[in-house]
């Protein structure tokens, strides 16, 4: 009997043997992600364009790139411009606004955490980070340096309002599933004026990546816009002590997703054997198979690949803690995707654009709105939702010029919890059925505050 298990095991292994074959050696974008993703543990995988993407293709077939009209049309005016030579002496400034969506964990980062973020950002894109001495000699010469490409965080929202162009959104369904595409339609700016990011607890519900974002082309459709923008969990963004191992440009390589340009290693999996035979669209990156790093002991290492020594220091690849540098066809085809009216990057550095974002000036010339100041939120109503008692929801009257509201609620003797938010109702989660709660609302505009509204109990 043993011996015939042994037999019927052995039989078996020959039998898979052939399959692992075939599945190791499948060219296949779809197919070969998903093997080589299974493998990668913790937060070893700087983002998931490809399965974000997959999965966008699969619900709209005709957004792939063989049956896309936006794609072509990208891909032959990014021809055409870089052909051209960009213009010089032109400043490519973006307004920006970042969504913390959280539930007071440690993805509810500060202000000077995200701050630190868009800084990281911009230094990502100068090619001025603490990495650049790692940058290996073969592609100093081909190093973009002083790119004319800006973020700023917005300082009015979209009724015209002043803003911190940063914003929070409490959430426990949402923040830990950035991938969760409600929460962009629920929270997002037009993309035609901003730069949407978003800062969750998880980038993605079913995996620890750090984050996403689309393509241009594969947004392009009015429909899908509110899609747009870039996912990150909270430590892949910013500067504070939750961020991993140093891992401060993560967000830049988001964003040069945003800006269409697609991994170092063409359009297969890091690592992939079969990486050679494609490629990223930039004349000046030399062909990898991609290389992923954890540790910045690892950033003086010298890989090669595809015959020629790898250029692990580009924001492109997988090599999150060495970070440094784009090259100048990379910087070029971001350029183009910012000239292009496709998914309307071409408005955002706009002049009538930055008037409104950045100077609160809409097309009439008229400022934006009046915060001088405030009356105090009226109508406080608070309703039991469902029979448990512990969620609760609240409505108010809407405050003329609020740009947001905080709220305030607490079981009575304890520490005020706080929440802030745009619309004019909210649904508080986790409350004990058995004890008195209060909340209070104000209205606020920039730096300025309203009243707070009189304290209303509930149990």
């Amino acid at each position: 009997m043993q011996n015939q298990q042994l037999l019927t095991r052995f039989f078996l292994i020959l039998f898979l043997i052939p399959f692992f074959y075939q599945c190791s050696d499948n060219e296949s974008l779809n197919e070969e992600t998903s093997i080589i993703d299974s493998t990668i543990e913790s937060k070893s995988r700087e983002c998931d364009v490809y399965n974000i993407h997959k999965e966008l293709f699969n619900e709209h077939p005709e957004l792939a790139p063989e049956a896309n009209a936006s794609y072509k049309e990208l891909a032959d005016f990014t021809e055409q411009f870089i052909g051209k030579g960009r213009k010089e002496n032109v400043i490519y400034k973006i307004p920006v606004v970042v969504h913390i969506v959280h539930d007071n964990g440690a993805e509810n980062i500060s202000d000077a955490a995200v701050i630190g973020g868009i800084n990281d950002l911009n230094d990502g894109m100068k090619g001025r980070t603490q990495n650049e001495s790692f940058i290996q000699p073969e592609f100093i010469g081909i190093k973009s340096t002083d790119a004319p490409i800006e973020f700023v965080l917005a300082k009015y929202n979209p009724a015209g309002n002043p803003t911190t162009g940063i914003i929070r959104h409490q959430n426990s369904e949402y923040t830990v599933a950035g991938d969760n595409l409600e929460m962009k339609r629920a929270y997002n700016w037009p993309r035609e004026k901003y730069l949407n990011i978003y800062i969750t607890r998880k980038a993605r519900a079913t995996s620890n990546t750090s984050g996403f974002a689309f393509y241009p082309y594969s947004v392009d459709s009015e429909d899908l816009a509110y899609k747009d923008g870039v996912v990150l969990a909270y430590w892949a963004f910013g500067r504070h002590a939750e961020l991993y191992n140093e891992w401060f440009y993560l967000v830049t390589h988001e964003v040069g997703h945003w800006l269409n340009l697609i991994h170092v290693w063409g359009e297969v999996a890091n690592g992939s054997r079969r990486a050679c035979r494609y490629d990223d669209n930039v004349s000046d990156t030399p062909n990898t198979q991609g290389n992923a790093y954890q540790e910045r002991s690892q950033c003086g290492d010298v890989e090669t690949s595809c015959d020629s020594v790898d250029n692990t220091t580009n924001h492109m690849d997988y090599c999150s803690p060495c970070q440094a540098m784009f090259t100048e066809g990379q910087m070029s085809r971001m350029i183009a995707a910012l000239n292009s009216p496709v998914a309307n990057r071409n408005n955002l550095w706009s002049t009538s654009n930055l008037d409104f974002t950045l100077n609160g000036i809409d097309d009439g010339g008229n400022t934006g709105g009046n915060c001088d100041s405030l009356g105090e939120v009226q109508n406080l109503i608070v309703t039991k939702l469902g029979n448990s008692g512990k969620k609760w929801g609240l409505t108010w009257g809407e405050v003329t010029n609020a740009e947001a509201y905080d709220i305030q609620y607490r079981r009575i003797g304890q520490t005020w919890i706080d929440i802030s938010t745009q619309s004019t109702s909210y649904t508080i989660s986790g409350i004990n059925s058995k004890s008195t709660y209060e909340v209070r609302i104000r209205a606020k505009c920039g730096a300025v505050v309203g009243n707070w509204s009189a304290i209303v109990q509930f149990n």
